[in-house]
């Protein structure tokens, strides 16, 4: 754990800074996320993104496979790819295979039950609790000003806003933060 800016109050686990997932390309120091650029906070967010959706399609795709679905791997990769749309990407996640398992005989009640309820279970603590502390802790900020800017952008631009709204929210407090304007300085703590 290392202290964010001047708070001591306020660390970074070591891990979510490494240059590995977004640091600084020239050194190989730790850096604290509001003194990068936009790109690489961006670049950041993605690499996050993907590896939660990655680890969220293996789980779901682990499952599929124990409870007999045909085409499993075909799931696996929809989860992979829906786990970008946010709110009805999930949805759709879980009720894509219930037809082919409703119509294959292999695949038993119980099973059929078991494969939607695991697989929600993980959809709602990934979507609503994995998801925002990653996010909240590799962009540095606030789960609730994450929360905000999804909704924002969902009323502005629709669901490409809500894919949108965590590197703008980003980009707007790197940029913020680095205006000489006093209430531009106030923002970015804001957003934090």
């Amino acid at each position: 754990v290392v202290p964010f800016g001047n708070d001591a109050r306020c660390t970074l686990p070591v891990s979510l800074t490494a240059k590995s997932f977004g640091g600084p390309a020239g050194g190989g120091g730790i850096t604290p996320r509001g003194s990068l650029s936009a790109q690489q906070q961006t670049r950041t967010y993605l690499r996050w993104k993907a590896a939660i959706a990655l680890g969220k399609a293996l789980t779901c795709g682990l499952i599929y496979a124990l409870t007999g679905l045909p085409l499993w791997p075909v799931f696996a990769l929809l989860v992979f790819w829906l786990h970008w749309v946010p709110i009805v990407g999930s949805v759709i996640a879980i009720v894509m295979p219930l037809p082919l398992a409703f119509v294959d005989p292999e695949v038993t009640w119980l099973a059929l039950w078991l494969m939607v309820g695991l697989t929600a279970a993980i959809h709602m603590l990934v979507d609503n609790l994995i998801d925002q502390v990653v996010m909240a802790r590799a962009m540095v900020l606030h789960p609730v000003a994450i929360i905000v800017g999804v909704c924002a952008a969902n009323i502005v631009w629709g669901i490409v806003g809500m894919i949108l709204s965590v590197p703008l929210l980003a980009t707007l407090k790197t940029k913020l933060a680095s205006t000489a304007h006093p209430y531009a300085q106030v923002c970015p703590m804001l957003i934090m």
